[in-house]
Formats: C-alpha cells, sequence, structure tokens
C-alpha cells in the first residue's frame, strides 16, 4: 500500500472512530471549537505542503497539482483556503457535532504526513541526492 493509499484509510479510521466516540459520548461542543480545529489543521497542511515543495516534494493531490501549474502555488492556496472558509461559512453550522470534530481531528493526519514527507525531502536536501 502506498503512502496517499495508508493516510487515506488512516484519515477514515480516525474520522469513524471519532464519530463513533462522540455519537456515544454526546459531549457539549462549541462549533468554534471544531471550526477552529479544522481550520487550524488545514493552514498547517499548508504551510507545511509549501515548506515541502521548496525543499523538492511534489503535491500527490492531482487536482491540487493541476492548480500550481495553471495559477501558481501561493495563489491556489489561497483559492482553497478561500473556498474552504466560504464553504465552513455556509454549511458548517449543518454539520453533525460529531462529524465536525472527527473531521478536524482526522484532518490532522494530513499536516502529520507533511512533516513527515518534510522531514525525509530535508535530509535528502541537504546530503545533495
Amino acid at each position: 500500500m502506498g503512502r496517499i493509499a495508508f493516510v487515506f484509510v488512516l484519515f477514515i479510521v480516525v474520522f469513524s472512530l471519532v464519530t463513533y466516540a462522540t455519537e456515544i459520548m454526546e459531549p457539549e461542543i462549541p462549533i468554534l471549537l471544531t471550526a477552529a480545529l479544522f481550520l487550524t489543521n488545514v493552514v498547517a497542511d499548508h504551510i507545511l505542503t509549501w515548506k515541502a515543495l521548496q525543499v523538492g516534494a511534489k503535491e500527490r493531490n492531482p487536482i491540487i497539482a493541476m492548480l500550481h501549474g495553471v495559477v501558481g502555488v501561493y495563489k491556489t492556496s489561497f483559492v482553497v483556503l478561500a473556498f474552504i472558509v466560504c464553504t465552513m461559512y455556509f454549511f458548517w453550522s449543518r454539520v453533525p457535532v460529531s462529524e465536525q470534530l472527527a473531521l478536524g481531528v482526522a484532518y490532522a493526519v494530513i499536516p502529520i504526513n507533511n512533516v513527515i514527507v518534510l522531514r525525509g525531502k530535508r535530509k535528502k536536501w541537504r546530503s545533495g541526492d
């Protein structure tokens, strides 16, 4: 199984476990907390992606990679962030809190993967490979 498939499976597993656990416990979690958790992970994903691209990593998401080629890395990030913020503004309150929390926690898998890729690329970059 490739790294992308593994990250996707891990994301689904974490999302499912957190959703199940929060539906059982029914915690009272403020909507702004779940939104902040998710947006923090999205911003971390973009910052770490920028850093990884600077040391030679490749974007593995084909849609984002295409946008990088068309409008550039920085403009793509701002377009994606604006899309996510607008989508959240209109739809976040309609999503059950258990799924909001699960999405925020599960999305942490993406920046963690970016850190792993970034560390590997920096080692290769520093050694001259």
